[in-house]
């Protein structure tokens, strides 16, 4: 029997349910403890300005400051040597955008493809010590034609 007080129909009953897991999601993920849960698993292009700063946090990753103050996290390609001991110099961007796939870092090892890009929490970074201050400036190399098909 449906209650008359206006409760839930049972054939809604899943459907209200299955909503209610989506929208709490995100903030359940996030209070996990880890800082990564809830950010978004792909990468998209970004806009991007003049002035690229650079911290290695791993042989072939690290935070990349875009503009401002516009932390991601980046993850590179294999093979491209050991980013802690010999960073990079330079950085590829096609037009105004930086894009996953197709840009990349370059160092006197050889250069890696940008793999993963996606948005850091400042104040994660700070309280870890990563401040754009101490970050390696990039020379931006500006490059023309059509954008990497997937």
């Amino acid at each position: 029997m449906i209650p008359s007080n206006g409760g839930c129909p049972t054939r809604h009953g899943p459907v209200i349910i299955v909503a209610l897991a989506l929208a709490l999601s995100p903030p359940l993920m996030a209070a996990s403890g880890n800082p990564d849960a809830a950010m978004p698993r792909r990468s998209a292009r970004v806009r991007v300005s003049q002035t690229f700063d650079w911290i290695a946090t791993a042989p072939a990753a690290g935070i990349l400051w875009l503009g401002v103050e516009e932390p991601y996290r980046v993850e590179l390609s294999a093979g491209c040597g050991n980013l802690l001991s010999t960073p990079p110099q330079r950085i590829s961007v096609h037009g105004h955008e930086l894009q996953p796939g197709r840009d990349e870092l370059f160092s006197q090892s050889g250069h890696c493809r940008i793999v993963h890009l996606r948005p850091a929490d400042p104040r994660q970074l700070q309280s870890a010590g990563l401040q754009r201050e101490n970050a390696r400036r990039l020379l931006a190399l500006k490059l023309t034609g059509p954008p990497l098909l997937k």
